[in-house]
């Protein structure tokens, strides 16, 4: 009885380890996001108005992805300077539609990020060329709010939608976090 068991036992799995694998439909092609990405630091400079009025350029400590990569986690007074700059600048009133998310363009023949109502002030230079998007100098990026650094992603690339996905994520589990932390 336990070796016609066994012999049975056998076969099915070895049936099952010679089939092929399918993947289905939905999880063939490319993946739509980054699952994990690699960060190493770097420093960038930063330049803003200082309290006089007059331009203050500091070195700030950075974190960038592998070349082909196209974020950058930045501190978070930096990110809100960022978007303070623009409310200095902005004549327009208009509350942006998202608070944890803020409109920037990258300029790739000086590796800086800035507003486009402002490219000079306030910017930060980063130490790494991010790809291109399209043949243009400038490409889209957006500013996320979240986390223990902000994020810098240009927009529509994998690295975009990974931020995107976090920055959603995070606010929804903050609750089971913080029960988790508490145990």
């Amino acid at each position: 009885m336990l070796a016609r068991f066994h012999t049975r036992t056998a076969r099915t799995v070895h049936t099952a380890i010679a089939r092929p694998f399918y993947a289905p439909r939905p999880f063939l092609g490319r993946p739509c996001c980054v699952a994990t990405r690699a960060c190493h630091t770097a420093t960038a400079e930063f330049t803003n108005l200082g309290p006089d009025g007059k331009l203050v350029t500091k070195e700030v400590s950075i974190q960038v992805g592998d070349p082909g990569e196209a974020y950058v986690l930045i501190p978070t007074e930096v990110g809100y300077a960022l978007q303070a700059g623009s409310y200095l600048t902005n004549s327009s009133s208009a509350l942006p539609k998202r608070p944890d998310r803020f409109a920037l363009s990258y300029f790739h023949d000086t590796q800086h990020f800035a507003l486009d109502s402002s490219p000079g002030c306030p910017r930060l230079v980063i130490p790494q060329q991010l790809p291109h998007q399209s043949a243009a100098n400038t490409s889209l990026a957006t500013l996320y709010h979240y986390g223990l650094m902000h994020t810098i992603a240009l927009d529509g690339t994998r690295d975009a939608k990974f931020a995107e996905l976090a920055s959603t994520i995070i606010p929804e589990i903050r609750g089971a976090l913080d029960k988790l932390k508490d145990m």
